[in-house]
């Protein structure tokens, strides 16, 4: 079997859509499958396990089950998403393996993108990063069920600090309690984003992404991360701005894309956060399984 599977990176929450919302963005994990005498892995562009606590087999292989024969296959990962950083990596990691599973077991042509996003959100235990990496464009889950809205060709600026944001942690920032003004808060917003994104294909119909559920308290995690975000806030060159997931990724829709990128990149040299600017636009594709 040869085949090329590529899955792109997310960005989640998208401010009030804690948990729900979720676009796919043009970097995207790469993988070459080949044909071989035994199960390797090899990776380039990210530090990944290279035996079956890579997360990509890891999925694979439990999704296949215990009792199916190990694959001989020879993956080759290229990896443009940084880890950990909010941008969806453990999902489109979940994506590939359940794809390179289904394909083992139906062919290229029997994979069904549907079944995977519903697959890896209840692997995922929330909807916001797995359906988009799978679906693409801009993505909406409760649980089972989810529409899709297919986006335009606008540019998004990611700024990735070089500060990681373990999930666990970012989990464990959250309040235990909502007050129901902020519950109504949120709620009011997210409706009205939903149907403005759905009505343009843009993220800026939803701007300015206010939240009162997750935004400031994962913000909290690190001093300079929250500078960094009231600095760019703050920014004429930048439009509006949200936390991609749990972070540490900002997500910039920009005025001046130019003027907003060195802003950004003088602003993360100030603190200490390196330099790291990156442009993405949606992808509309989801995932793909190409033979080779």
């Amino acid at each position: 079997m040869n085949l090329l599977l590529r899955v792109p990176a997310t960005t989640s929450n998208v401010g009030p859509g804690f948990d729900c919302f979720g676009m796919a963005l043009s970097l995207h994990l790469e993988i070459e499958v080949r044909p071989a005498a035994a199960l390797t892995v090899t990776a380039e562009g990210a530090d990944v396990p290279l035996d079956r606590t890579n997360l990509v087999v890891k999925t694979c292989l439990d999704a296949l089950g215990p009792a199916a024969p190990e694959p001989k296959l020879a993956l080759h990962l290229r990896n443009r998403i940084p880890l950990r950083r909010g941008m969806g990596s453990s999902a489109t990691a979940i994506v590939a393996g359940l794809a390179l599973a289904e394909a083992i077991q139906f062919g290229p042509d029997g994979v069904d993108k549907e079944r995977i996003a519903r697959h890896a959100s209840q692997l995922e235990g929330h909807p916001d990063n797995a359906t988009p990496a799978a679906l693409g464009g801009f993505c909406i889950g409760a649980g089972e069920t989810f529409e899709r809205v297919e986006m335009n060709d606008r540019a998004y600026l990611l700024v990735v600090p070089a500060v990681e944001i373990e999930t666990e942690a970012a989990r464990h920032a959250l309040p235990r309690q909502l007050s129901l003004t902020d519950a109504v808060f949120n709620l009011q917003r997210a409706a009205l984003a939903a149907v403005r994104i759905a009505r343009t294909g843009d993220l800026s119909g939803a701007a300015p992404f206010e939240d009162r559920l997750h935004q400031r308290h994962r913000l909290g995690l690190d001093a300079r991360l929250a500078r960094l975000f009231e600095s760019l806030r703050q920014c004429p060159s930048v439009e509006s701005l949200f936390l991609s997931g749990s972070g540490s990724t900002i997500l910039l829709l920009p005025r001046n894309p130019d003027q907003a990128e060195g802003d950004a990149r003088r602003l993360l040299q100030a603190e200490g956060l390196g330099q790291e600017v990156l442009t993405a636009q949606a992808d509309n594709r989801g995932l793909v399984v190409e033979p080779r």
